[in-house]
């Protein structure tokens, strides 16, 4: 299928030509495969807007909305880099009524259409983030030694402690990118909530100098979803430890999927690091949201 420019439709996965719905999805998935999955369900379930389609070079891509517990999701993607002119118009003229509803607009593009991205951010979407999905793609890490650092879950009289570990460390990509510094200080009931439930699922390990927190992942399915070393210990090989220490447990689960992580695009020292230990891109994205009052 190819949606002419200009003219919308609406289809449920289901219902669309197999090799369409595949094609949409593989394009989709270069922003994540979680992404993908994500359209996947909320189409089947709601239907899905396409607004440009096409499964062919040179103008492989596709621009379409989907609709999720009253927020509207928009996604980009494209095989050549710089689109042309007539995508850019389209874009413009298609998303004007969702940014003037009430319901909350995010716009997903893949992070390499650079000049999707500046079209969507001229037309006043804020950048949320702009990074990499990166997959491990070595064998399973041999056992890590820990050195002198003892391994433990979180109990909430170190609560202190993380929030301290996790603004540290976070303060420099924060201050960058122009995100807050003190989110976790500002946060304390949701941080302190989202650790006791990571503890819970044995999803979060922490490693301890003594007294010391020294660093800590956090993981969600096949997700790294943080880790975080202390500033005072960083440069001392800590990262490595968590790192393999994560992807082991991950991949001793038997978990299916592959160990993923996100990285910002503007954190290169990160992205140099994960690549020396087996992480390789596979999806590139830029994420928005319209600012509504």
């Amino acid at each position: 299928m190819r949606t002419e420019l200009g003219i919308a439709e609406s289809e449920m996965m289901s219902g669309m030509e197999k090799n369409s719905k595949h094609s949409i999805l593989d394009l989709i998935e270069r922003l994540s495969p979680d992404t993908a999955d994500f359209v996947r369900c909320a189409a089947d379930a709601s239907g899905i807007k396409v607004f440009y389609h096409d499964g062919r070079p040179p103008n492989q891509g596709v621009y379409c909305l989907v609709h999720w517990q009253g927020t509207n999701y928009a996604y980009a993607s494209f095989m050549q880099e710089m689109v042309d002119i007539d995508i850019l118009q389209l874009i413009e003229s298609t998303i004007g009524s969702y940014i003037a509803d009430k319901e909350p607009l995010c716009f997903n593009v893949y992070g390499r259409n650079a000049n999707i991205v500046k079209c969507v951010r001229d037309l006043g979407f804020a950048s949320d983030m702009e990074g990499f999905e990166l997959a491990y793609q070595g064998a399973i890490p041999p056992e890590v030694p820990i050195a002198n650092l003892v391994v433990r879950s979180f109990e909430r009289s170190q609560f202190n402690e993380f929030v301290h570990l996790f603004e540290q460390a976070y303060y420099p990509l924060n201050k960058e990118n122009g995100w807050p510094v003190d989110w976790y200080s500002n946060h304390k009931d949701i941080f302190a909530q989202r650790l006791e439930a990571k503890a819970q699922k044995n999803e979060l390990r922490a490693f301890w100098n003594e007294n010391a927190l020294v660093g800590a992942y956090i993981v969600d399915t096949n997700y790294i979803s943080d880790l975080v070393v202390h500033p005072q210990y960083q440069g001392l090989g800590y990262g490595k430890i968590l790192l393999l220490h994560a992807t082991k447990a991950l991949m001793n689960q038997g978990e299916t999927k592959p160990v993923c992580l996100r990285v910002a695009k503007s954190n290169q020292k990160a992205i140099r690091f994960y690549q020396k230990y087996h992480f390789a891109e596979i999806a590139c994205f830029a994420e928005h949201t319209f600012p509504k009052e």
